[in-house]
């Protein structure tokens, strides 16, 4: 058994891989330590390394080897690496996605990142944004990957609103699916984390309110997952807004989504993904669906 966990800086990446191989008695590896004891020895920050990095193969050649070696390795292990899918291709690929002002709200709260300080929480989201464009330019130029593509990945967790305990189960029991090949939903996200393109007068009223009852007693039926788009890093709803309305109204952690365009993509003929939100959706259609979900967005994207 070989898992291994990448996502966003802040993401909980190393709590969760640390609780799944307590759960499944595996070995734990993290490239992320090796990363911090090189900034140690050199006095330098994390985002300095990745800095010196760019120019000096030898740091990602030491954390290459390591990973290299896990490949033939029999062992049962976890793997808490960015590059732990690439290095090991046979491994069950998770990606933890996280909202920026939340992870940047994790690393300043984090005692344990010695190498890794910040002023404040704004200089925190400033340098772990840096610090991913960085780690990506570089992987983009050795390796010729795009970390960011979703593609890449068996399964993709939000990890914004959701325990580590809650993530490190939702793993394992698809990572058991994956095992024997009946792997439902690749994406996995905080309802409270996708933005509508519809107003919330659409919900329908009374047909909107017996199906948040029906949920509260059956649960959100994984067999319909949330049509939704992807544009400039955010994700909004296509459709499903009255199963995510209902979702949120029973505090349900995790929901599935089916991701059907990605920016430039077509959505339709002619209408591109970014095209489309620019054109359905608006802040004022944000804030009404806070204020009628009585919840805040962490982050708002880029709406006129």
């Amino acid at each position: 058994m070989k898992i291994s966990i990448t996502g966003d800086l802040g993401s909980g990446k190393t709590t969760v891989a640390k609780l799944i191989c307590e759960k499944l008695a595996s070995s734990y590896f993290s490239t992320g330590a090796i990363q911090r004891e090189l900034a140690s020895k050199l006095g330098v920050d994390t985002l300095s390394l990745n800095k010196i990095s760019e120019n000096d193969r030898k740091i990602d050649d030491i954390v290459d080897s390591a990973l290299a070696e896990l490949n033939d390795s029999e062992n049962a292990v976890v793997i808490d690496a960015r590059l732990g899918w690439f290095f090991i291709p046979s491994s069950f690929k998770v990606y933890l996605h996280v909202d920026n002002n939340v992870a940047a709200e994790r690393v300043v709260s984090d005692t344990g990142r010695a190498s890794e300080q910040y002023d404040d929480i704004s200089a925190a989201k400033d340098e772990l944004l840096a610090r991913k464009m960085s780690e990506n330019k570089r992987f983009l130029s050795l390796y010729k990957v795009d970390c960011a593509s979703l593609d890449n990945y068996d399964l993709v967790v939000d990890s914004s609103r959701s325990t580590p305990s809650e993530i490190a189960e939702l793993i394992i029991s698809k990572y058991h699916q994956w095992e024997t090949h009946h792997l439902k939903n690749k994406l996995w996200f905080s309802p409270q984390a996708l933005y509508p393109t519809h107003g919330v007068r659409q919900l329908g009223g009374e047909t909107a309110k017996n199906l948040t009852q029906v949920m509260s007693q059956t649960g959100f039926n994984e067999l319909y997952p949330l049509d939704v788009i992807r544009s400039s890093g955010h994700f909004f709803i296509f459709d499903g807004h009255k199963r995510a309305s209902a979702a949120i109204f029973n505090n349900i952690k995790l929901v599935p989504l089916n991701l059907i365009a990605s920016n430039t993509d077509e959505i339709m003929p002619s209408i591109s993904a970014d095209k489309y939100i620019n054109n359905e959706c608006s802040l004022s259609m944000v804030y009404d669906w806070e204020d009628c979900h009585k919840f805040l967005f962490t982050e708002y994207p880029q709406l006129s």
